[in-house]
């Protein structure tokens, strides 16, 4: 764990914030590098520095970045199997956008949680948040998250055998 630690405040300082940088900036910097745990399937890696990140976030008080960390882990989470965790980081970055009014972090994170609803064949809470993120997305013209909405739709009518 301290190694992982170490990685990460190495990719932090490896390209220095410029004297117009915030603190949190450089975490936002950090935090674009760690996907790449995610991506490549090092979970363990993922939530560490995605974890440490987010404590960062929490003293900076940048609470959209805070969403976004949170949305990244619970969807580790859920990605190892542990979806009361994932869901409950899900619901608390929800929380945290809700409250900012942020529109994209809200349509995003309920695409999140209705995947973990899905994986459970929650099929009606599934399509229910996705409802909800769909109107989120549309409002703001979100032409990533839209056919991802309409792919998930999708999945749940062909695990209902409803196509």
């Amino acid at each position: 764990m301290n190694k992982i630690i170490k990685i990460v405040f190495y990719l932090m300082i490896r390209r220095p914030p410029r004297s117009t940088q915030s603190r949190s900036s450089a975490a936002s910097d950090v935090y674009k590098r760690q996907a790449i745990y995610h991506i490549k399937g090092e979970l363990n890696c993922a939530l560490i520095s995605y974890q440490a990140s987010l404590q960062i976030e929490e003293q900076s008080g940048n609470s959209m970045l805070q969403a976004s960390l949170l949305n990244s882990i619970g969807t580790v989470y859920t990605d190892m199997g542990y979806f009361s965790n994932g869901l409950k980081n899900l619901y608390n970055g929800l929380k945290i956008a809700e409250q900012n009014n942020d529109r994209l972090n809200q349509s995003n994170l309920l695409y999140s949680i209705s995947q973990v609803f899905l994986i459970q064949e929650e099929f009606d809470n599934s399509q229910y948040l996705l409802n909800q993120a769909q109107g989120f997305a549309r409002n703001i013209q979100n032409t990533f998250l839209i056919p991802r909405i309409h792919k998930a739709m999708g999945d749940i009518l062909a695990q209902e055998e409803k196509y």
